[in-house]
């Protein structure tokens, strides 16, 4: 997890395109970040209605690799939210860290936001 105080620096990019006879966009992208001391890559994919009704779906997969210690984190993660607005969030998620003394510390987690 990045502290407040940490810098991030990052881009994702990503295309949409018509699915299912042009109803919903399919978004596939990738993302790099960085800080002062690690680099994190990101592959993701993002289906959501052509209109504002309905439900995002978001995977992603993200490594995060430290600099000094040579720490390592997996995570896989999926997302569903309402339309593209404020409102109810579900976020599932799947890590896997590797410590820099070669310690493996698996998780799954799950956040619930909400917000309006």
């Amino acid at each position: 997890d990045r502290s407040e105080r940490e810098q991030y620096w990052g881009v994702h990019v990503g295309y949409g395109f018509g699915v299912f006879s042009d109803r919903f966009v399919s978004v596939p992208g990738f993302g790099l970040g960085w800080t002062e001391d690690a680099r994190e890559y990101t592959l993701g994919w993002q289906l959501r209605p052509d209109r504002s009704d309905g439900f995002d779906v978001t995977l992603e997969a993200t490594h995060r690799h430290a600099e000094e210690g040579q720490s390592r984190q997996y995570t896989l993660g999926w997302q569903l939210r309402p339309d593209r607005s404020d409102g109810f969030e579900v976020t599932l998620e799947a890590t896997h860290r590797r410590t820099e003394r070669g310690q493996s510390q698996p998780g799954i987690g799950i956040r619930v936001r909400s917000t309006w």
